[in-house]
């Protein structure tokens, strides 16, 4: 596992874990207007990517034997990046841009243009895949609706709204041919909503009392939601065998971010946050 951070010196800082120990913190330098985003389309292989203090995308590769320096993307972005990847020699970004729409851009084996692919974004985009030519952003209009638009493997679908009331960014899963978000709703609860079938379900209220937006992971045909609470713990709600589990999980904890979740080997999942003595906190099964 690798994870990153900006550090209070707007630098990004790394460390990894590898045989059952982690290295020390690595200073990688830059200079970070936001939180790093990373993706992976194999072994040996790790992209970061930020937004610079001169509001442009910073990119930053590791290959194996170490790595390369940080080359400006150009752009004009507002919030951090995201990005995904669908296989060897294929990274996609998508940025908010200063003029409320959504930016993309891809590799590859070669960087294109940035493109817009439209939108009125009050927030960060959040991108998911769940396999060759099948991407979908989501984002928080400016009217508070959450907000998705699909590249079918040819082009672009139209942006849809999928209503709700959203304090915050959505976050999503793709998997099995499914996707489901997640977001913070301005009530301050938990609500989900699942595509399937080609069609979307209607919003589900899984309660909570959300202080950040929530975080989802999917593995082996399960997902796990987190959310920190008002009290600045850290809940759990699980779903298998097609039901949820039937209450929030006490985690623990004394958290300031929202939790950022990671699965791995067999099941572990690993969930990583900021606390309110501003030091990485982890907490893993």
């Amino acid at each position: 596992m690798d994870v990153y951070y900006m550090g209070g010196d707007q630098t990004c800082q790394h460390r990894s874990y590898e045989g059952n120990k982690w290295s020390a913190w690595e200073d990688m330098g830059g200079s970070l207007d936001s939180a790093p985003s990373t993706c992976s389309w194999g072994e040996q292989r790790m992209d970061v990517y930020c937004k610079g203090t001169d509001g442009g995308c910073w990119h930053k590769s590791y290959g194996g034997s170490g790595w390369g320096g940080w080359e400006s993307l150009g752009g004009n972005m507002v919030h951090e990046p995201a990005t995904c990847t669908w296989g060897k020699d294929r990274m996609d970004v998508y940025a908010s841009a200063d003029d409320g729409q959504c930016w993309h851009k891809k590799y590859t084996g070669g960087w294109n243009s940035w493109e817009s692919i439209g939108g009125y974004l009050d927030g960060p985009p959040k991108v998911v895949t769940w396999g060759v030519d099948h991407m979908s952003v989501f984002c928080k209009g400016q009217d508070g609706q959450a907000w998705h638009k699909k590249w079918k493997g040819t082009g672009w679908a139209d942006w849809e709204s999928l209503g709700g009331s959203l304090d915050g960014t959505p976050s999503a899963c793709a998997w099995d041919n499914r996707m489901d978000v997640y977001a913070k709703g301005e009530d301050g609860n938990c609500w989900h909503r699942t595509y399937k079938e080609d069609k979307w379900g209607s919003w589900e209220n899984m309660g909570g009392d959300l202080k950040q937006p929530p975080e989802v992971v999917a593995y082996g045909g399960k997902m796990e939601v987190y959310i920190t609470g008002k009290d600045d713990a850290m809940y759990r709600k699980t779903w298998e065998d097609d039901k949820w589990s039937s209450s929030w999980e006490y985690m623990g904890g004394n958290m300031s971010s929202k939790p950022n979740a990671v699965a791995w080997g067999e099941g572990k999942v690993d969930v990583y946050g900021t606390g309110m003595d501003g030091s990485c906190k982890r907490c893993y099964s």
